[in-house]
């Protein structure tokens, strides 16, 4: 059942309703996971930066994993939310530090 939606999903663009709602992270939790493994081979520097495609496409390699199209949107997605947050959080923090000075 879970290929037949998924397939659906991935030939209309749209999410079927059967997997709406709270059954999305059953069909696509492995996504997350995976996401975890690469991150954990983000480039460190300055900065947090997003994960290059080459370092997914690599992953993907070194794995064994072929990657559908839809899978690396979604994984690419899940890394730019992360950014977000990260952002989002470091910029709150910092303002927390300039008006409170230790």
């Amino acid at each position: 059942m879970r290929e037949l939606l998924v397939a659906r999903w991935e030939q209309t663009g749209q999410v079927p309703p059967e997997i709406e709602g709270h059954n999305l992270p059953a069909l696509t939790g492995y996504l997350w996971w995976w996401w975890q493994e690469i991150s954990a081979f983000r480039a460190a520097g300055m900065g947090v930066a997003g994960i290059p495609a080459t370092e997914i496409e690599s992953w993907a390699r070194q794995s064994g994993r072929r990657l559908k199209p839809w899978e690396f949107r979604v994984i690419t997605l899940i890394d730019r939310l992360f950014l977000e947050a990260h952002h989002k959080q470091h910029t709150a923090d910092r303002q927390r530090a300039e008006r409170h000075p230790t």
